[in-house]
């Protein structure tokens, strides 16, 4: 259903507006379609959303595919945040969870939103420990601290929440992309077989399956892939590495790319030295700022090096910045890790500023080109021991954060899917 069709069935909304407000207000019934269209398509997601049900016309018409890819388009990003502790009480549905997120418009407005996430379902014996990792076209994807066989999905606008289930923990989540030629979103899991990877493409509109196999280096899963031009582009995972092979990755292959149209998987070389024989890809991450690749380097002491891609097909990387991180010790005071220098993160592109995690667990908005920095959330205080045991064994925790939009979006698929069919198995 398009969306012009529908709005002619606003006009009976303005009809009943002029009949309450008619002393006070003039409605014109004769607005064009497509202005009634960009007036709505410029609201918030939220506002929108709660103008009606499907049952109405304005819920009709908001519900549509075409009004939804409209309202995404136009959407302000916000910043979405998890302080994560074991202690999060269970009910019936699974654990509860808080997630915060930032304010479109009041920039130190906090609005927090509670979801329940059950992940038994997967597998049954292990704990459940929800843990956000990405966001896509509205969705916020959500897998368990202990595995990645099991994605959850959701969209805290229509609350539309959906579970996809591999078959093992031998299956690893590694992010889902939107295919633009079939109009379906796809899911993509790896699995180690016989010294190799294969790529699992699991379509969420057909619930199908199609395995990539011979493949042999696997994209991390700390974030969610970075999405440029179609193609999918992840650090490499240097401990699954390892587990396939014996031995650490060379830096010339550090970046995994996947073409999502020709399906075709690459790899690519770092910028900036070699990593020596320690390799710490897992503190280095991609991200995407008008239209061009961009590489932060967090394994250095006391510094942030960023660069960007200028010439994809070359591999062609200039150095863009340099931050340096005395003023962050100084504003968070945060302690120092072993290697004597703090625990500094580059999470997200907001804007002209960069989204910081210190210590693990203060958020911080830095503008490198003004020096500049303000805090997301609340000063961080003090956890449960769980969690603190846990940061001590380098999980990153207890905050995670990601770069948002609240959207009208749907994934039109059922609310538990499983990664393959039963005959698939066999």
């Amino acid at each position: 259903m398009s969306v012009i069709p529908c709005l002619s069935w606003v006009r009976s909304l303005w009809g009943q507006v002029h009949g309450l407000f008619g002393s006070v207000m003039t409605v014109y019934s004769d607005l064009p379609d497509e202005i009634i269209a960009d007036i709505l398509g410029r609201l918030p997601a939220e506002c929108v959303f709660l103008c009606g049900d499907s049952h109405t016309p304005l819920g009709a018409l908001t519900r549509t595919p075409s009004f939804a890819d409209m309202h995404l388009n136009r959407v302000t990003p916000v910043t979405a945040f998890q302080y994560f502790f074991l202690s999060d009480k269970m009910s019936k549905y699974g654990r509860e969870i808080r997630i915060h997120f930032t304010h479109e418009v009041v920039a130190d407005k906090i609005v927090s939103k509670s979801i329940d996430i059950d992940l038994t379902l997967a597998c049954p014996k292990k704990g459940s420990a929800p843990l956000l990792f990405g966001s896509y076209n509205g969705f916020l994807l959500f897998k368990n601290l202990e595995y990645d066989s099991v994605l959850v999905l959701w969209n805290p606008i229509t609350q539309e929440q959906v579970t996809l289930i591999a078959p093992h923990d031998g299956y690893r989540v590694r992010g889902i992309f939107f295919h633009s030629t079939d109009k379906e979103y796809r899911v993509i899991f790896i699995s180690l077989k016989s010294g190799c990877f294969e790529f699992v493409i699991f379509s969420l509109k057909t619930k199908s399956s199609r395995i990539i196999t011979g493949f042999t280096h696997p994209p991390s899963g700390i974030i969610a892939p970075t999405v440029l031009n179609g193609v999918l582009h992840w650090m490499i995972c240097d401990e699954s590495y390892k587990e396939a092979h014996g031995f650490y990755p060379c830096c010339e292959n550090s970046i995994v790319s996947f073409n999502t149209n020709s399906e075709e998987l690459r790899t690519m070389r770092h910028p900036g030295p070699p990593c020596g024989a320690r390799k710490e890809h897992n503190m280095m991450k991609l991200m995407e700022k008008d239209g061009q690749l961009l590489f932060f380097d967090d394994s250095l002491c006391g510094r942030i090096v960023v660069w960007t891609l200028i010439d994809y097909e070359k591999e062609v990387w200039v150095k863009k910045h340099v931050i340096t991180l005395k003023p962050l010790n100084l504003f968070c005071r945060a302690r120092r890790c072993n290697c004597n220098h703090m625990i500094v993160e580059v999470w997200y592109i907001f804007g002209e500023e960069l989204l910081l995690r210190v210590g693990c667990k203060d958020l911080l908005l830095y503008d490198p080109e003004l020096c500049t920095m303000r805090r997301v959330g609340e000063k961080s205080k003090k956890t449960d021991l769980e969690s603190v045991l846990f940061s001590l064994k380098n999980i990153h925790l207890p905050v995670t954060a990601v770069l948002h939009v609240n959207s009208l979006v749907s994934l039109h698929t059922d609310k538990i899917v499983y990664l393959f069919k039963d005959d698939e198995l066999t």
